[in-house]
């Protein structure tokens, strides 16, 4: 079905985020299961510490969090409380824009202010438009609302 879809690219999702295979029967047994140990990690808010090594320092903190509420939204028990693969993608394409912002940050006092502030610069997407501020079910979760998305 639609939904173990989405759940099987949750899946992915979290074997891309902390560089490991779905299923390894050798670790210990609370972390045999990948979906479930990064779903307890996300949910108890220590998802950074599992995210693979080789991408430390490349992600954006508040991408890894769009990227790993994600994941854990796709994983969930019951299909009905899953995202749909559009909402997925908007999603992502979310946490790709927190991370192209985050790039984009510049110290201020590169530019000759002595404040100590980041200046942000116009990000766009690959696209070449801007993310939509909202989508339906985003702004009811407060997904979006959490976040500044630059214009």
């Amino acid at each position: 079905t639609e939904k173990s879809d989405v759940y099987s690219f949750g899946v992915v999702l979290f074997e891309v985020l902390c560089g490991r295979q779905a299923m390894n029967p050798h670790l210990p047994k609370d972390q045999v299961n990948l979906a479930l140990w990064a779903r307890s990690h996300y949910k108890s808010g220590t998802l950074r510490t599992i995210v693979d090594p080789n991408l430390e320092g490349q992600i954006a903190p508040e991408s890894v969090r769009k990227f790993g509420e994600v994941a854990e939204m796709c994983v969930r028990d019951q299909g009905s409380e899953r995202p749909s693969m559009a909402d997925v993608v908007w999603a992502l394409e979310f946490a790709l824009q927190l991370q192209l912002t985050a790039d984009q940050k510049i110290p201020a006092s590169v530019n000759g202010d002595d404040h100590g502030g980041i200046l942000e610069t116009d990000v766009m997407t690959a696209s070449g438009s801007n993310l939509p501020e909202s989508s339906p079910s985003t702004e009811a979760s407060g997904i979006a609302s959490s976040f500044d998305i630059p214009k």
